[in-house]
């Protein structure tokens, strides 16, 4: 088969073992990452990549003044306090299943308090711009009507409950079936990893086998205890725990922390979709 796929964006991020942070792109989370260990990060971004103008963040902070959190003052930035940010363009080339690729870096932001020797105000944020091509196609969010937390927070808490139910049953058919437009999505921005049929299989594979795992069991929602969470300037919704969590987690034996199973929505057409 011929590799007929444009060239797509990436991230690699480097944080410094002091730092807690996150990492966005036009206002859609990437990734989290708590302070006490240092991290390395290689995010494929091309999924939430708009023609045009396309806005990356890191928002950092400590293990006491979190990414989030109000405005505070340390007195010197740590030497493991840092974040290295860069902007990728992989092009691919070949014929499979034998592809080659190339990887050219277009832009790099670094920050590192203790350089400077000054007080460091947190959380900081750092922000880096990149245009896309005018053709790229936009993801399947930025369809979707900006959603407002009082009017979607029941119908969005009504789609994981569902979900959930699924799960519990072990309907990977009926799950997968809800995933629909995600598929469509990924093989959208990234066409060498299949079609959406092939990715629903392989989701399928996978959901298949922590579902038929040993001690597998649905961490129950609790429903008193949930936040809405909007992205992507209100296109995007989920529901998470007071922690943070997704509130789809699957715990089986043999693993000390439960399965996230992140799921995002979309009100696209009029309908809770997810997307992401």
């Amino acid at each position: 088969m011929s590799a007929a796929q444009e060239p797509t964006f990436g991230l690699e991020v480097a944080i410094g073992s002091a730092a807690a942070a996150e990492v966005l792109i036009n206002d859609v989370l990437l990734a989290k990452k708590a302070a006490g260990d240092p991290g390395a990060l290689s995010l494929a971004i091309q999924s939430d990549v708009m023609p045009g103008r396309n806005i990356v963040e890191v928002l950092v902070g400590t293990a006491t003044t979190g990414p989030r959190a109000a405005a505070a003052i340390l007195p010197a930035g740590p030497s493991d306090l840092f974040v290295t940010l860069r902007l990728q363009l992989d092009r691919v080339s070949g014929e499979g299943p034998r592809f080659e690729i190339a990887t050219e870096d277009l832009a790099e932001e670094d920050w590192r308090p203790a350089a400077t020797g000054q007080p460091v105000a947190l959380p900081h944020r750092m922000v880096l711009a990149f245009d896309a091509p005018a053709e790229t196609p936009a993801p399947a969010w930025a369809a979707g009507e900006i959603m407002r937390q009082a009017e979607i927070l029941n119908p969005v808490m009504a789609e994981l409950d569902r979900l959930h139910t699924l799960l519990e049953r072990r309907d990977v058919e009926g799950f997968t079936s809800a995933m629909l437009a995600r598929y469509a999505d990924v093989a959208r921005a990234y066409p060498l990893r299949g079609t959406p049929r092939r990715l629903r299989e392989e989701d399928a594979a996978e959901l298949g086998q922590i579902v038929g795992s040993p001690g597998f069991a649905m961490l129950p929602i609790e429903h008193h205890d949930v936040r809405l969470r909007l992205s992507a300037g209100g296109r995007l919704a989920t529901c998470v725990s007071r922690d943070g969590h997704p509130l789809l987690r699957a715990r089986i034996d043999g693993l000390p922390v439960p399965i996230d199973m992140p799921v995002l929505f979309s009100l696209i057409d009029g309908r809770l979709q997810a997307v992401r």
